[in-house]
């Protein structure tokens, strides 16, 4: 599983609190 970058990750969720799969779903989403 390919794991966003600290920027990425801090864009798609910000308190950090969002789960794997809804963070690697938005970060494909984000990368299309």
């Amino acid at each position: 599983m390919v794991e966003p970058s600290p920027e990425a990750r801090a864009e798609l969720a910000p308190s950090g609190t969002l789960r794997a799969g809804i963070n690697y779903g938005n970060f494909i989403l984000a990368t299309k």
